[in-house]
Formats: structure tokens, sequence, C-alpha cells
């Protein structure tokens, strides 16, 4: 009879460790399945970023594109002007040499 006692403190001893574990295994398997949430949003937020840098990249070089034909326009343009001024010139001279032979013709 002097044992039972000693026995049932033990087993109650036992009983509070093996709910402890219990109750710690139930916390590690929550943070577990927390950190797996968290590395898969984590994953997620990555994936995210690498499209928004190879779409950055894209854009960057669609804008330089876009730069360089604007460059060969306005050249182009600058070119257009050139020729046009010297239309006009050639125009105004034969302008001034149709006068010119009017003149002579009325003379």
């Amino acid at each position: 009879t002097i044992l039972y006692p000693a026995l049932f403190f033990k087993k109650k001893k036992i009983k509070k460790k093996a709910d402890k574990v219990g109750f710690l295994r139930q916390q590690n398997a929550a943070l577990r399945k927390e950190s797996n949430t968290k590395s898969a949003k984590i994953t997620g937020y990555k994936q995210i970023n690498d499209k928004l840098k190879r779409e950055k990249i894209n854009i960057e070089q669609d804008c330089k594109q876009a730069n360089e034909m604007m460059t060969i326009s306005l050249q182009e343009n600058e070119e257009l002007k050139r020729k046009n001024q010297d239309l006009k010139a050639e125009l105004n001279s034969m302008k001034s040499v149709i006068k010119q032979k009017d003149a002579t013709l009325k003379a």
C-alpha cells in the first residue's frame, strides 16, 4: 500500500509531461504550418517581383525604341524642312526668271 501513492504521483507526473509534450507538438505543428504559409507567400511575392522586373525591362526597351524612332523622325523632319526651303528658293528663283522674261516680252 505504500507503493501505491508513489506510483499514483509518478503516473500523474508522467501524464502532465505527456500533456505538455502533446501541447508542444500541437504548437510545433501550428508553427510549421504558419512557416509554410509564410514561405509560400514569400515565394509568391518573389515571383511577382521577378515578373515586375521583367516587365520593367520590357518597358525600358520599348521606351528606348520609341526614343530612337522619335530621333529618326526628327532627323527626317529636319531633312524635309531643308528640302522644303531649297524648293521654295528654287520656286522664287523661277518666279523671278519668269518676271524678267515677261518684262522682256512686254518691252
